[in-house]
Parts: structure tokens; sequence; C-alpha cells
């Protein structure tokens, strides 16, 4: 059964182990980075219809790439919500999950995005 026909059934209970080896995971705790051939059916098909309802001012997606997604993944994220303004979270709270800022704003630009890395204490206001 593929990682995406798994992910869509109701009836049976996968462990997490079982959905990241499918996923393309070498080892499912060591390895976090899935294939990229996957990452498409690793996102929440439901995102793809949140543009079809809404139009966002900007979104909050979560950017630290180990236990998150990464700029890259957050970028296309970005572009299935047909968002332009996103507000990075769960970054450099601690060393697995610190990113290159400038590289991470830069992926974002290139989607023609702007991504916004607050630190701690910060506010925005759009």
């Amino acid at each position: 059964m593929k990682l995406l026909e798994k992910m869509q059934d109701t009836r049976t209970l996968y462990s997490v182990s079982d959905l990241r080896k499918d996923a393309g995971y070498k080892d499912p705790v060591s390895c976090i980075r899935p294939k990229k051939r996957y990452i498409k059916e690793l996102f929440t098909l439901d995102m793809e219809l949140i543009p079809k309802w809404a139009k966002l001012n900007f979104a909050v997606l979560p950017i630290g790439d180990n236990f998150t997604m990464s700029a890259e993944d957050a970028a296309e994220c970005a572009k299935m919500i047909d968002c332009k303004t996103i507000v990075g979270v769960h970054f450099d709270t601690f060393g697995f999950i610190k990113i290159d800022h400038e590289k991470a704003k830069k992926t974002f630009s290139d989607m023609g995005a702007e991504l916004h890395l607050l630190k701690i204490g910060d506010s925005i206001s759009f």
C-alpha cells in the first residue's frame, strides 16, 4: 500500500515509523528528510483547497526542518495555499532546528513570497 493510501486509510492504525519508512526515510529515528518525490504526498491535500475558499493575507508556518517543514517545503506549502506573506515559527529554538535565515528568505523570495522570521518577543502587524 502506498504512503498516501495509508494516510487516507481511516480503518487501520499505522505507526508513525511505518509511514516514515514508506516516505523514504532510511532510518525512522535518525533520518529526518524524506525523498523529494514523496514531499507533496506528505502535505495534507486539504491545503490545496484553502485558496478556493479564502484569500489569506498571511500564514504562520513551522520552518525548523527537522521536526517541521524545511524552508523549501514551507515555500511549497505557501504556493499551495496561495499566500505571499509568511510568518515562520518553530525555528532556532534549539540546535536541531536552527536555520539559515537569509537562505530561507531567499527560498521564499524566489517563489514570489515574503518570509518574516521574528525574534522571540517581537511582533508584526499587517
